[in-house]
C-alpha cells in the first residue's frame, strides 16, 4: 500500500494518493471476497467436489484444505469397510445377537436373531424388545437387571426351539441380547 501511497501522493497529491490507496484496499477486499466466496461454495457441497484453485497465500489454504479432506476421505473408507468386516463376522456368529439401548429399543440385530425371534431387522428395529418378545420370564429377566445366569426361553414365535438368552452390557447404557439353540 505504502508503494501506491508514496508515488501517487508525490506525482499527484495527497488526496490522490488516499484515494490510490482506497481503490487498491477495495481491490485488495474484492479478491479476499472472490476467494471466500468460492470457499463458501465449496464448503456447501459433499466433501469429495473439487476443491476451487487459489492464488498466493489463498492457494496455500485451498491446498492444506484438500490434504484434510483427502486424510479424512481416507479415514472415513477405513472405517466404513471396518465396519463392513464387523458387521459380517457378527451376521456369521452362531449366536443370535440383538444389540439395544438403556430404553430396551432394538438398534441393531443378525441374521441369526431374526431367524430365532421370527422378527425383522427392516420393520423391528427402533422397536421394544419386549414388544417382540412378550414372554413373561423374559420381560422380568430383563427388568431385573442381573444377567449373570442365562435364561432358557421356549415357547416363543418358532415352535420347538429351546434358546439360551443371556444379556450382555457394554458400553454406555447399551445391551446385547444374545441367543444360542
Amino acid at each position: 500500500i505504502g508503494l501506491v501511497f508514496a508515488p501517487v501522493t508525490l506525482g499527484f497529491g495527497r488526496e490522490r494518493g488516499l484515494l490510490a490507496v482506497i481503490v487498491c484496499l477495495l481491490l485488495l477486499l474484492a479478491w479476499h471476497l472472490f476467494h471466500l466466496r468460492q470457499l463458501m461454495g465449496w464448503l456447501e457441497g459433499p466433501l469429495n467436489n473439487p476443491l476451487p484453485r487459489g492464488r498466493g497465500f489463498w492457494e496455500i489454504i485451498f491446498a492444506e484444505l484438500h490434504r484434510r479432506v483427502r486424510i479424512r476421505i481416507g479415514q472415513q473408507q477405513s472405517l466404513t469397510e471396518t465396519l463392513q468386516r464387523i458387521s459380517e463376522a457378527v451376521q456369521a456368529l452362531p449366536e443370535g445377537i440383538i444389540a439395544f439401548n438403556q430404553y430396551h429399543n432394538i438398534e441393531w440385530m443378525n441374521e441369526r436373531a431374526e431367524r430365532y425371534f421370527a422378527i425383522s431387522a427392516e420393520t423391528d428395529c427402533g422397536q421394544a424388545l419386549t414388544n417382540l418378545i412378550r414372554h413373561p420370564e423374559f420381560v422380568a429377566y430383563l427388568e431385573r437387571g442381573q444377567y449373570e445366569e442365562p435364561l432358557i426361553y421356549r415357547d416363543g414365535r418358532v415352535a420347538g426351539l429351546s434358546l439360551q438368552l443371556q444379556i450382555v452390557p457394554y458400553g454406555a447404557e447399551q445391551k446385547l441380547l444374545v441367543a444360542r439353540d
